[in-house]
């Protein structure tokens, strides 16, 4: 996709109302339109992936739980389970990356071919509290209107900053209590700074990679992150359900990094949801398990798409792949928020 029309077409997303896309008739486009990974370049999942809008109601249960914001879960013992839905979630545009060869991405795929890949945050409102999961692009880089080359050939654009995006939903970054990044690359962190109050949530082996003496060998750039060493963290090992309700659930899925995590989030009306950062870079990676070639560990890499993958067949959950370019573009972005 040309980088103009994606910019035309984010534009669009951020001046609509997104009211009309609350009814129930654009949940059943959404659902009966998409996979597990949703729509990607005129493919679909194998049929026993997809879940049908009847087949979705059954998954999160009454009209009165979906009121409610809860969730009403049978275990394998015949007990049911409360689970709480976060509040809602607006998706920011984090900038675009893009490269001559799109096959640095996609191992054997459009070698020589030149690729945009999309990058979001995602700000979700969940008991009061603020939480941003990654933070795109450098702010900076808006002043570089042609876009700016980071590494390895990539050139980096910002459209919109965060900064800007913010105070049109009305917030600044200090009303931000708690950052996770699904791992430490430039257009994850690159906003950082900009949230010195919020509790940050990592990986103890993605802490130690940002801030050990071989940074640079994951593809870090300390510059962007530094400033995370005066916030408050928790270390973490492993899945975690930040407020133990089953709303919010950090999933490890390392392979690209060291500690890259995805982040299950359930939603009021659109149902749960895989952000699954950089798991994989769209969905026909995902579904033909490619591996880029900067990753730290194939192995890894693959266990991981196959655990989303999973968790999403569990759950009835979407998997949104943060630089899948066409598929952000069917999503709404802000100041649009989604429940």
């Amino acid at each position: 996709m040309h980088v103009d029309h994606y910019i035309r077409n984010r534009s669009c997303w951020a001046n609509r109302s997104f009211d009309r896309y609350r009814r129930r008739d654009f949940a059943a486009m959404i659902f009966t339109r998409h996979a597990v990974c949703d729509f990607h370049g005129g493919h679909r999942e194998p049929a026993d992936t997809l879940f049908s809008c009847r087949q979705r109601r059954r998954n999160v249960g009454n009209r009165a739980f979906r009121r409610s914001g809860m969730r009403a879960r049978i275990t394998g013992k015949g007990t049911i389970n409360m689970q709480e839905s976060v509040e809602k979630i607006c998706i920011l545009d984090g900038g675009l990356t893009r490269v001559e060869d799109g096959s640095i991405y996609s191992p054997g795929v459009s070698v020589g071919v030149p690729a945009t890949l999309s990058c979001n945050a995602y700000l979700i409102r969940h008991k009061a509290k603020w939480l941003l999961w990654d933070t795109g692009t450098p702010d900076a880089f808006y002043a570089h209107p042609g876009g700016k080359i980071v590494a390895d050939g990539m050139r980096a654009i910002v459209v919109r900053t965060i900064a800007a995006q913010f105070e049109m939903i009305g917030l600044s970054p200090d009303d931000v209590d708690i950052i996770m990044f699904s791992h430490a690359h430039y257009d994850h962190v690159g906003n950082s700074c900009l949230f010195r109050n919020a509790k940050w949530f990592v990986q103890q082996h993605e802490h130690e990679a940002m801030f050990g003496t071989q940074a640079d060998s994951f593809g870090y750039l300390p510059e962007f992150y530094s400033a995370m060493r005066d916030n408050e963290v928790e270390l973490l090992q492993g899945d975690c359900d930040l407020f133990d309700d089953g709303a919010i659930r950090l999933i490890h899925t390392p392979g690209l990094t060291p500690g890259h995590c995805s982040l299950f989030v359930r939603l009021p009306r659109t149902g749960p949801v895989i952000l699954g950062g950089d798991v994989a870079h769209n969905c026909l990676d995902l579904q033909y398990r490619r591996v880029p070639s900067f990753s730290t560990g194939r192995e890894a890499s693959v266990a991981s798409m196959r655990k989303i993958e999973e968790l999403a067949r569990k759950e009835g959950a979407r998997i949104w792949i943060n630089h899948d370019t066409m598929q952000s573009a069917t999503l709404p972005h802000a100041p649009a928020w989604i429940y």
